[in-house]
């Protein structure tokens, strides 16, 4: 053991492994909240705006833990990527295999992280 009190560090343990999925679905949840303003801005049909506007709402009001569960619930809502697919649309298609390859790469091993060494399903 390293240090004493609150925030000693024992050897072999992560300190706090859990804060960085709950961290991680804060930002989630930021960045939902960023896409539903930025997707506001795109000229789409009303009825496209109310559906997503709803499920963002949706998302942000349901579920009793704050973090846990969030991000799943904005899954329907697939038009907050239309601001980001506009922006990355110009972009070679060998950049964005590569981009997708690398989201993809750590998008598997943030889950593995979550799931083997903090122990927080996400």
């Amino acid at each position: 053991m390293t240090g004493s009190g609150h925030g000693a560090v024992y050897q072999g343990h992560v300190p706090g492994p859990a804060l960085v999925g709950r961290t991680a679905g804060a930002l989630a949840i930021l960045a939902a909240v960023g896409l539903t303003a930025w997707s506001l801005t795109e000229r789409i049909p009303v009825y496209l705006h109310a559906y997503t506007v709803v499920i963002a709402f949706m998302a942000f009001t349901s579920s009793v833990g704050w973090v846990s569960s969030k991000p799943r619930f904005f899954l329907p809502a697939v038009l907050l990527a239309l601001p980001l697919a506009r922006l990355l649309a110009p972009l070679r298609t060998s950049v964005l295999v590569s981009l997708i390859a690398v989201l993809t790469a750590a998008s598997t091993w943030f889950g593995m992280y979550l799931i083997i060494i903090a122990k927080w399903a996400p």
